[in-house]
């Protein structure tokens, strides 16, 4: 009973994160995705949209081991990236004397430093994910990530510059709009 609990809220949560993913209009299908619906009060699109693509991407592992490592580490590398582009961005603000959105917490003096030693740790982790697993490479242990990351990057650019320049509304505006409301 324990474990369908603990997928239920799983679900439940994951469909709350594509939700907002896609009221912010990030996601293919945005309008179909972030319905709420009226009876189960979640959204049970992007739920179900989760548990399919969850429930495909445990499917590789039966068909090809090779094609499980190469989404595992096609997560690292997205992971990685991730930290790559925002450390540098805040990086990028600091070295420019630009100011930073107000929050909790900050790092003071010691904030520059911290950024330049995660901007190095994240680009050097970055660099590494790419990497084979095994010395004698061949097709079944070569790391694919490196061609999907490249593949992905690619089809999100032409999404972007199809459909998504005119429709994505950045997160941050939608909140400086709301907090000029208060």
């Amino acid at each position: 009973m324990s474990k369908l609990k603990y997928l239920e809220r799983h679900c439940e949560s994951r469909g709350w994160t594509d939700r907002s993913n896609s009221k912010s209009k990030g996601f293919p299908f945005a309008t179909w995705t972030k319905r709420v619906n009226s009876r189960f009060k979640i959204p049970v699109n992007a739920a179900v949209l989760t548990i399919g693509f969850t429930t495909a991407m445990s499917l590789i592992n039966i068909g090809s081991t090779t094609a499980l490592n190469t989404m595992l580490s096609l997560s690292s590398v997205a992971l990685t990236a991730t930290y790559v582009l925002s450390i540098g961005c805040v990086l990028h603000r600091r070295l420019r004397k630009q100011p930073l959105p107000s929050a909790r917490w900050s790092l003071g003096k010691h904030g520059l430093w911290v950024n330049c030693i995660g901007l190095v740790y994240a680009s050097w982790s970055f660099f590494w994910c790419f990497w084979p697993s095994h010395y004698h490479v061949t097709a079944a242990n070569f790391n694919w990530a490196s061609v999907l990351f490249v593949a992905f990057v690619g089809v999100a650019c032409l999404s972007y510059l199809i459909d998504g320049k005119r429709r994505y509304e950045e997160p941050g505006l939608r909140v400086q709009a709301w907090m000029n409301e208060w």
